[in-house]
């Protein structure tokens, strides 16, 4: 059977059926780009630190491990031999993921031989260049930056893909991610890169939250399988609905608990400290 008789001889949805679906969709490609931004901010964060910090974690190993002591030995492990072991450990590992991802293809990534030791060669330069940046550019333009790049090979791979439904992805992933990033990048993201923790916290939640709803949509939120599964086959349908009831209840009780602290945090009109964001966000 072909897609398009499939699709024929499927049930027509209703309204809230359509409804459900398109928003079931936008919630799958927001969790996608919270998960990014968290692995982006925390890696920020985390190698930003590094660039900046007087010692050397590789250099307090070397130390260790050679029994230094001195301090211009010390120093001299820091500054000079820290950054090449560094080096070669990361490239060693990147080449080792790129041979590792090649072994599972027909054919190498390049059309030559030692393609995985040139893509290594690439990324380490690629990640060298972008650490110098994070130096020398406001954080605010090297994550615009970034996330532009990223958006722009979602929207390449879905055009060149063209998958059921990729009209839809590409143009949400222009016309509405891509200028929200752009206004947060500008207007939310101070000098330097300490809102990395505060972005992965805020955006945990979040996708704690999109994430549960998916899995309704999916049917597989909690509810009562227990005793679906215990009693007769002829009271399944009852039990079932008092499941779902039960977790309608609870997301009520949550949504007005929401509610609540919502009103308190708007009157109190405080900010995160970072990102200057609204505390209303978490």
């Amino acid at each position: 059977m072909t897609a398009a008789a499939a699709d024929a001889s499927a049930p027509k949805k209703n309204v809230l059926q359509v409804v459900d679906d398109a928003i079931y969709g936008v919630e799958q490609r927001l969790v996608a780009v919270f998960l990014s931004l968290i692995t982006l901010g925390t890696f920020a964060d985390v190698v930003q630190r590094r660039l900046v910090a007087p010692d050397s974690k590789v250099g307090q190993l070397l130390a260790r491990i050679s029994g230094t002591t001195d301090e211009a030995a010390r120093a001299t492990l820091d500054h000079d031999v820290a950054p090449v072991v560094s080096a070669i450990v990361v490239f060693g590992l990147v080449l080792f993921a790129w041979m590792a991802a090649e072994r599972d293809r027909p054919k190498p990534f390049l059309p030559f031989r030692g393609s995985a030791w040139v893509l290594a060669l690439t990324t380490c330069a690629a990640l060298g260049l972008s650490a110098w940046l994070m130096l020398v550019v406001p954080s605010s333009l090297f994550t615009l930056a970034v996330g532009s790049l990223a958006l722009g090979g979602y929207v390449v791979s879905q055009v060149r893909a063209k998958e059921n439904g990729w009209q839809g992805r590409a143009a949400f992933a222009a016309l509405v991610i891509a200028p929200g990033f752009v206004w947060f990048a500008l207007e939310h993201i101070p000098q330097g890169y300490g809102w990395g923790k505060e972005l992965a916290m805020l955006f945990t939640l979040w996708v704690g939250f999109f994430g549960a709803s998916v899995c309704v949509h999916e049917g597989k939120h909690i509810r009562l399988e227990a005793l679906e599964r215990t009693h007769p086959a002829a009271a399944a349908h009852i039990i079932a609905a008092l499941g779902h009831l039960v977790a309608a209840l609870f997301a009520a009780f949550l949504a007005y608990l929401g509610v609540i602290y919502f009103g308190a945090q708007q009157q109190t009109g405080g900010t995160l400290s970072q990102t200057g964001l609204p505390d209303t966000v978490m």
